[in-house]
């Protein structure tokens, strides 16, 4: 069972690594976009579990809503991370 939660974790990653690439037009490569959103989801599911011994009222189990809410939060976070747009540089006749 816990190889389940491992892998509906990282397919949330991948699922919201495909919704930030497709709204954001980025250039950025869907495998990078993804391996951030499903490493952030991972981390934050591991948390949620292993935070059962620790601090209870901070546990939740990642299939749950508030543990779906929470990890889709962290993947998106990384996903936009990687598809930031760069910034424009002011040249050097407009600081004049």
């Amino acid at each position: 069972m816990f190889l389940q939660q491992e892998l509906w974790l990282i397919l949330l990653g991948f699922i919201v690594a495909l919704v930030v690439k497709k709204t954001s037009g980025s250039p950025a490569p869907l495998s990078r976009v993804t391996l951030f959103a499903s490493a952030a989801s991972l981390l934050v599911g591991w948390f949620g579990m292993a935070a059962k011994g620790i601090w209870p009222a901070l546990a939740f189990f990642p299939t749950d809503v508030r543990g779906v809410l929470i990890t889709v939060t962290a993947a998106f976070l990384a996903a936009k991370f990687v598809v930031r747009r760069p910034r424009t540089t002011i040249s050097k006749s407009r600081k004049k």
